[in-house]
């Protein structure tokens, strides 16, 4: 369940008598006053003590009664202060059951929020303890100035990531052909390349062992969505390696991103541009 809420401050007046004798004749209560100033900032966290409050709910709603809106009022020398809280109606069920409890479930609220402060109200029913995480985020593109100015700041360590193709089917090899060079002066003694495995792959940890091996990395490590390669004494002239990624099942996903920085400055780091990848059954 998705919840919206506002808060607004208006100047006494003939608009705040009006709401005053609305909500004081609705509870019959006389209207709290309050001391000090509240934050007008869509958070109701500072609403502390009493208040003057009222709840009703559309009546030409499918379900009157399933989403309803709720006033908080109180006052002080300088304003009336109003805070609406208001319910939207339930935006997805989800039924976890042994079958799928190992599967991430993943609820979009892109076509259900406005601008402003929400809450987010999970409710479940049954036994069984779940986990959840809610995540906000936003996209710029590539070519934006704010990422351009960041890119050509960050640009100490040059790197550039290609794969030899974007669309194969399921148990295919890709190639990512890295390139990695040190723009500062001198020598860089330890960077690290966090190489991001896209969605419906798997790295080739023998490609891996075998750039150990030959000396191109000192070590490297891979988590689920990550490779991590460590590289020592790197230089302007920079060095080229290779490894090869197994495309697991039918899927068509965006990579994460992979970052190449300097262990010692991690600020000055390089970013790959995002691949979409394609894997066909």
């Amino acid at each position: 369940m998705v919840r919206s809420r506002c808060v607004e401050k208006v100047n006494t007046g003939l608009v705040a008598a009006a709401a005053v004798l609305w909500t004081t004749a609705a509870l019959a209560e006389p209207l709290p006053h309050r001391r000090g100033a509240l934050q007008v900032d869509g958070s109701l966290d500072d609403w502390r003590g009493p208040a003057l409050t009222a709840t009703w709910s559309h009546p030409r709603e499918p379900a009157p009664g399933a989403n309803t809106a709720t006033a908080r009022v109180v006052w002080d020398p300088s304003y009336l202060w109003v805070a609406f809280e208001v319910d939207d109606a339930e935006v997805r069920t989800l039924r976890v059951t042994k079958g799928n409890v190992d599967i991430m479930h993943l609820v979009s609220l892109g076509d259900e929020l406005a601008p402003g402060a929400h809450t987010v109200e999970l409710v479940t029913e049954g036994g069984g303890l779940l986990h959840y995480q809610v995540v906000g985020s936003y996209y710029l593109p590539w070519s934006h100035p704010t990422v351009l100015a960041e890119r050509s700041a960050q640009d100490m360590v040059g790197f550039s990531l290609k794969y030899d193709r974007t669309e194969l089917a399921t148990n295919d090899m890709v190639t990512a052909d890295v390139k990695v060079w040190n723009n500062g002066a001198g020598v860089a003694p330890f960077i690290v390349a966090d190489m991001g495995i896209p969605p419906g792959f798997a790295v080739v940890a023998e490609d891996l062992e075998n750039l150990k091996q030959r000396g191109v990395i000192s070590r490297y490590s891979v988590k689920p969505r990550q490779a991590i390669l460590y590289i020592q004494n790197l230089d302007k002239e920079g060095l080229k390696f290779t490894y090869r990624l197994v495309a697991l099942y039918p899927v068509k996903a965006t990579a994460p991103r992979s970052i190449v920085y300097d262990y010692y400055r991690p600020d000055a780091k390089t970013e790959a541009p995002p691949v979409d990848m394609i894997i066909t059954g």
